[in-house]
Parts: structure tokens; sequence; C-alpha cells
């Protein structure tokens, strides 16, 4: 038997897509579920969110993560 298929929600068009340099996958409750996040990279391991999470609770536009 083989794990359902990964489901991506995405942002077409993020609130800040001029200063995003990535985009992120982050990890939904629902197993294989995901969305995507565009973000700015400010140090090493640190992140800008540049747009509006739909469905990622406690985390907003502008969250250093």
């Amino acid at each position: 038997m083989s794990a359902p298929p990964e489901k991506f929600s995405v942002h077409d068009e993020p609130a800040w897509r001029e200063r995003a340099s990535f985009i992120v996958h982050a990890a939904l409750p629902e197993q294989g579920r995901y969305e995507q996040l565009w973000c700015r990279q400010v140090s090493d391991d640190t992140f800008e969110v540049c747009c509006i999470p739909f469905f990622l609770y406690d985390v907003a536009l502008g969250d250093l993560v």
C-alpha cells in the first residue's frame, strides 16, 4: 500500500513578493499537507515570512522564523 499523495497550498500573490528570496514548504498538522511560504533569508538560519499564511497557525506576515 502506498502513501497518499502530498498536497500543497500555494500563494499565487504573496503580500511581499518583491522581498522574497525563498519558498519554504511548511508541514501542516494533517499528514501529507504542506503550505508554501514565501520568505526572505535574513541570516544563515532565520527567514522573514513574506506572505500571509492561510493554514499555518502562530505564523504571520513579517515574522522571523
